[in-house]
């Protein structure tokens, strides 16, 4: 099994334009650079792995945005995404962009 984890791209908390506390965390969205990290996450991740995969993502709203994004760059609709018996896991965290994958034999 291929695991791939992919934090959230930069928020508007991480520039310092919103303040959680204020705004609820949950509300948080993505920058334009946030935007673009995600695209280039979904162009690293690839369309391929992201076909083959079960996708888990965090219901806050910059993680939802990293998502759309990371299946936008990878040209994949998110009908496309997790046959019945997967083969390979993304998960989204929300928590810049990291694609870390771990492979086990």
């Amino acid at each position: 099994m291929i695991i791939k984890l992919v934090r959230h791209g930069q928020s508007t908390a991480n520039t310092g334009a919103v303040r959680p506390t204020e705004v609820g965390d949950h509300t948080v969205a993505l920058t334009d650079l946030g935007h673009k990290q995600a695209l280039e996450a979904g162009r690293k991740v690839g369309a391929e792995f992201l076909r083959e995969s079960l996708a888990y993502c965090s219901p806050f709203r910059r993680a939802r945005e990293t998502m759309a994004g990371v299946l936008a760059g990878a040209g994949v609709d998110a009908d496309d995404i997790g046959p019945p018996f997967f083969q390979k896991l993304l998960i989204l965290l929300a928590a810049g962009i990291l694609v870390d994958k771990i492979e086990h034999a």
